[in-house]
């Protein structure tokens, strides 16, 4: 019998975001495929909350603290306890998702690397800082012996800006698990959400609460629409956004509540939620998933979404990572960014709707209107679509690729 690999994925934290949702998937598959030991670590934080069969999870309890003496401290401690670890797992290979993680587990240890870049470092704000130092970051990713892309929109900016080589790049999309996402469907609505459902007309949004997710349009859309005592807008999400968003809510004349509390008003106008294990059932129940962002790499949480069968209305932005799930190209154009919708089977592609610019609001308004005075044949032609078409990025297509990959690289 072949002797198993040792295997470490990491992540910066466990919870829902993208890059970790993405490190899961990979750290399962791998375990799947029968052929690894698999850790999923996080670097940050000490709640070990995920529970993959056949992955043993942990964290290297490093919680982020203010001041620039602790995060020097912070740093001294990402790299002492991650080198200490690959030892005492005596690890072949690491693969880490995301920058804060990639750039510690270059530094560490003599195993082999690979990095997982799932959303666009160029135009976009959050990753300005890897732009201004890209001769830094260059040299960080030319430490890995592969990096696989969740898109091919990632390809140029790696190659051309970057000046990565193009032999460590390989482009593997951003799987989607259909099969758990109709598992989860079959669940029942959490915290008794169920009645709220069936009297109001509720659209989602999921995304972690920054600025990127441009969530506070949705607060001046929902200004705008004709019949909103009818509408509630569910906001499934954590981040440092958060109480900017409620504040907002407030200045606007509306009222938000956190679904978990005890005092929870199905009246208000906003709902807020934690991220839950299953999000996908209230995603599916609702009557539209509301997608505002200002830049996306291949968004998984667009695939999730579509995989549950609700209409969307997603922003048509930079990099071309929706272009790619929706019209399976992820050319952009910057010159001629999208200013009006434009009709796919399961919904729309939308322009960017910039809180100062009324017609684009306007156009997110009409919209939303639109789909949820559909009848019911065309709301089953908005199901059967989206579903049909996140079916091409689910995780099995996908298994045979990055275990031939990992192959690859212990034998050449």
């Amino acid at each position: 019998m072949a002797v198993k690999r040792n295997v470490l994925v990491l992540v910066e934290f466990f919870g829902q975001g993208g890059a970790e949702r993405v490190g899961a998937m990979v750290a399962q598959m791998l375990a799947d495929s029968g052929k690894y030991n698999v850790w999923l670590y996080a670097i940050q934080g000490g709640d070990i909350t995920s529970t993959l069969a056949g992955v043993t999870s942990g964290s290297l309890n490093i919680l982020n603290e203010p001041g620039s003496l602790k995060k020097v401290r912070n740093y001294y401690l990402k790299f002492a306890r991650l080198s200490k670890l690959k030892k005492q797992l005596n690890i072949d290979l690491s693969i880490s998702s995301l920058w804060p993680v990639d750039w510690i587990n270059a530094l560490t240890g003599s195993d082999k690397k690979v990095a997982i870049i799932q959303i666009n470092i160029l135009n976009n704000v959050q990753n300005e800082k890897m732009v201004r130092f890209r001769k830094l970051v260059s040299t960080v990713y030319s430490r890995f012996d592969k990096i696989v892309l969740g898109g091919g929109n990632l390809v140029p900016e790696m190659t051309d800006f970057f000046k990565i080589n193009g032999e460590k790049l390989l482009v593997i999309q951003n799987p989607v698990e259909t099969k758990r996402v109709e598992k989860n469907l079959r669940e029942p609505l959490p915290f008794g959400l169920s009645t709220t459902f069936d009297k109001y007309q509720v659209l989602v949004a999921a995304n972690r609460l920054s600025a990127i997710k441009n969530t506070q349009a949705l607060i001046y859309i929902y200004k705008l629409l004709t019949d909103k005592e009818k509408v509630k807008i569910l906001i499934i999400g954590e981040g440092e956004e958060k109480e900017r968003l409620q504040q907002l809510i407030i200045n606007e004349g509306f009222t938000y509540s956190q679904v978990e509390s005890e005092s929870f008003d199905e009246n208000s106008n906003f709902y807020f939620l934690n991220f839950q294990n299953n999000i996908h059932n209230l995603i599916g129940t609702s009557k539209v998933f509301l997608f505002p962002t200002k830049a996306e790499g291949l968004p998984l949480t667009l695939l999730e979404a579509m995989s549950t069968g609700v209409p969307v209305l997603v922003s048509d932005c930079p990099n071309g990572g929706v272009g790619e799930i929706i019209n399976g190209t992820y050319d952009f154009d910057f010159s001629n960014q999208r200013s009006e919708p434009a009709k796919f089977d399961g919904g729309y592609l939308m322009p960017i709707p910039h809180t100062d610019k009324a017609e684009q609001l306007v156009f997110w308004k009409g919209k939303i209107e639109e789909i949820l005075a559909a009848d019911n044949p065309r709301r089953e032609s908005y199901r059967f679509s989206n579903k049909a078409r996140a079916e091409k990025f689910d995780v099995e297509h996908v298994k045979f690729t990055w275990v031939s990959m990992i192959e690859g690289l212990f034998t050449n």
